[in-house]
């Protein structure tokens, strides 16, 4: 690929920029997607990463995104609450969300749900109704799902024929990254809520955390825009809303927002930060430089690795860990499997590479020499889950 050398648009403020920050060809357009077969996951459809730099509102945009190739179904998974932190890390926004907002006996609704595990949080913290929408949710799906009669799950898109009467809070957490046009997208919403007493919280990844860490392995097709403060703000102040509240949570990982209509009384709270578009354009600059040097370092350590006969396994299904795995050529031979505790991921395998996750019990059989660790933000839970089995593989981290 060789884009470089024109200007594209920014998906956030539609300005244009000629600023190309990094690129990579060839990774699956939708990581999320398990096969339940090596030929399956083989032949799927791949595309390419042309990042951009907006120097107006400093958001990142994919120039080489082309949202005909994207399609989510029931294949999509990624679900994160197998994980005790990750669980610690929920039960706390929903214990903060209904106590700053009221929302004991409300009733919230959530875009892109999933299973519906954060809504029965709320529910259990004291939310009335929840209504969630995800159109990956087929009925398969959902006959599987734990009965909560408080909790309703709709397999299709948000709109104005489902959107409850007395709806209080609208959640929307890691989708806004994946929306072609995300201005629209919110302003859509701002009208669906016209008339209600509502606050919006939506959550996405954080591209300050991914450019100051030098995270290249946050970076995927389905990610449309990467969020900074800045971009998020401009974004939801463009669409009609007051930002109540812009922080980071989870080791600063994730970026959120709460914000009301502006029509409706709002006091916003300060940030605790200032608009500091020159500093996300000097780490966006240094972003490529860098990670190229990472995937060389990682290409050097594993072809040394499958000469000395020594094996790895990846610890992490989610989408850090499949762009790894597509990026690194020499992770094909070297990494003999991807562990994950999400039994739902268990027995698939990675789209692109093939490589089979496995439950974390199947190390032992495995006993690599070496366990990459795809966010370390798990790592203490990783090494003892590993201790217990009397294994003392090496450890590495890919992020955090």
């Amino acid at each position: 690929m060789n884009s470089t050398d024109r200007t594209a648009t920014c998906t956030c403020c539609k300005a244009t920029s000629d600023l190309h920050i990094f690129q990579q060809a060839n990774l699956p357009v939708v990581c999320n997607e398990l096969r339940d077969t090596r030929e399956q996951a083989l032949s799927v459809t791949l595309g390419d990463i042309d990042l951009i730099y907006c120097e107006n509102c400093g958001s990142i945009s994919n120039a080489a995104f082309d949202p005909e190739r994207i399609e989510y179904d029931a294949l999509y998974e990624n679900a994160l609450h197998f994980s005790e932190k990750f669980q610690a890390f929920a039960a706390s926004l929903a214990d903060r969300l209904v106590a700053d907002y009221d929302l004991k006996g409300k009733c919230v609704a959530e875009i892109g749900c999933g299973d519906g595990y954060f809504l029965r949080l709320l529910r259990r913290r004291g939310a009335g109704m929840a209504v969630g929408y995800d159109p990956s949710m087929s009925d398969g799906r959902l006959a599987s799902l734990p009965k909560d009669d408080g909790v309703t799950i709709c397999p299709e898109y948000f709109g104005d024929q489902n959107i409850p009467d007395n709806v209080n809070a609208l959640i929307c957490r890691h989708v806004l990254e994946h929306i072609p046009s995300p201005v629209e997208f919110l302003t859509d919403i701002r009208a669906k809520i016209e008339g209600h007493d509502c606050v919006v919280y939506f959550e996405v990844p954080n591209a300050g955390w991914m450019l100051e860490s030098h995270s290249l392995w946050d970076v995927i097709y389905e990610h449309v825009t990467y969020w900074t403060p800045e971009a998020l703000e401009t974004a939801f102040r463009k669409a009609g809303f007051v930002p109540l509240n812009i922080s980071t949570d989870f080791n600063d990982q994730y970026l959120m927002i709460e914000a009301r209509p502006a029509n409706v009384a709002s006091t916003p709270t300060p940030t605790g930060r200032s608009p500091d578009l020159k500093k996300w354009q000097s780490s966006s600059q240094n972003f490529g430089a860098v990670t190229r040097q990472l995937l060389n370092g990682w290409q050097e350590r594993l072809s040394g690795m499958q000469k000395e006969e020594r094996s790895a396994v990846l610890w992490g299904g989610g989408s850090k860990g499949v762009t790894f795995l597509n990026a690194v050529e020499a992770a094909r031979q070297s990494v003999r499997a991807v562990v994950d505790v999400n039994e739902r991921k268990q027995g698939k395998f990675v789209p692109g590479t093939a490589h089979p996750i496995v439950a974390p019990t199947e190390l032992r059989a495995l006993a690599p020499d070496l366990v990459i660790v795809a966010n370390k933000i798990y790592l203490e839970e990783i090494r003892s889950e590993i201790s217990s089995m009397g294994l003392e593989p090496e450890f590495d981290i890919l992020t955090g």
